[in-house]
């Protein structure tokens, strides 16, 4: 048992830690605005639940392990391989938890038309998995390194198998465009690199919060392409 002492060394390191790097101060400062505009959509829209409250809980933590990880990747072009399991093994526990509050197979409203099934989301975040590490393993890190493998499995763990598809393609959508825009700026397009865990994180937010909306649009400007 941790004694008073201990408790106390722990939280002042804790403390200092926060204090001194302030990547997690800017962390928490962007991820706030989107947490509570997903929290005030769960609440109007929803009862308040056990397994609400803990989805909202590991969401918290996620989003700010999120941009921090996309601070680092903005920064230095590489992430924190041990801080993207810990995403990997919090978004995994968040599934487990609350299928067994929810009850296995059973689906957690997050409010109208964005549902959260642990079931769908594990076998998702196994293809992605598998796929990420193939794409690695075949690029021989090129293309993604070991710690993509774990942010992109971590997101398909909390999108599920349907919305997966759609972030895959806001993430190359939006890291195409941004890299057409760099291209341009600089006058050349070979050898360009690109940060590209804030694309997965950017297009995870946008799917978690507007999946209905951009589906909706989607399906009512497809006619148009096509005349």
């Amino acid at each position: 048992m941790l004694s008073k002492d201990k408790i106390n060394t722990i939280v002042l390191n804790i403390k200092k830690m926060v204090y001194t790097d302030k990547k997690i101060i800017y962390s928490i400062t962007i991820f706030l605005p989107i947490f509570v505009l997903l929290l005030i959509r769960s609440i109007s829209d929803q009862k308040i639940t056990l397994s609400l409250v803990v989805f909202l809980a590991f969401l918290f933590l996620i989003g700010i392990l999120y941009v921090y990880i996309s601070i680092d990747d903005i920064q230095t072009f590489s992430i924190n391989t041990k801080l993207a399991y810990i995403l990997l093994i919090l978004s995994f526990l968040c599934n487990i938890l609350i299928a067994l509050f929810n009850g296995i197979g059973n689906e957690l409203v997050i409010f109208h038309g964005n549902n959260f099934s642990p079931s769908y989301n594990i076998v998702a975040g196994g293809i992605v998995a598998g796929i990420t590490y193939l794409l690695v393993k075949i690029s021989k890190g090129k293309w993604l390194g070991e710690g993509d493998i774990f942010v992109y499995t971590s997101a398909a763990l909390l999108l599920g198998s349907n919305k997966i598809l759609l972030s895959v393609y806001l993430c190359l959508t939006s890291s195409c465009v941004y890299g057409i825009f760099l291209g341009l700026k600089r006058r050349r397009y070979r050898n360009i690199v690109i940060p590209f865990i804030p694309f997965i994180v950017f297009s995870t937010f946008c799917t978690l919060l507007f999946y209905n909306e951009i589906t909706t649009f989607t399906k009512q400007l497809l006619p148009y392409l096509f005349i």
